[in-house]
């Protein structure tokens, strides 16, 4: 039923369309490792998620929760390494307004 569906979709149609979110992730991977005080994996980046780590010492709770007042959706560090994924809701725009947000807040 319900999920059949889902999954029909996905199939059909996302996967014409996977490459741009591939292309978005190498975008903000670039963006990314422009900015102080991020590391990012960028040998890591051949799908559609950036990995990366804060190198300024934070408070990982805050910028969590700074991001979600951003309606930025991120979950915390795994051994210190975070990661964003790109997807169909994620655009060029959105990649930029990721950038500029981690770049405000890593410079306040």
């Amino acid at each position: 039923g319900i999920l059949a569906a889902a999954g029909l979709v996905a199939l059909k149609d996302m996967t014409k369309r996977l490459h741009i979110d591939h292309e978005n992730a190498k975008n903000l991977a670039a963006k990314l490792n422009e900015l102080d005080n991020i590391q990012v994996f960028l040998e890591d980046t051949h799908i559609n998620m950036v990995f990366f780590k804060i190198t300024k010492d934070i408070d990982y709770d805050d910028i969590i929760s700074y991001y979600n007042k951003k309606d930025i959706k991120v979950n915390g560090p795994e051994n210190g390494i975070m990661r964003f994924v790109t997807n169909n809701d994620v655009s060029e725009k959105d990649v930029d307004y990721i950038v500029e947000c981690t770049n405000e807040y890593l410079n306040k």
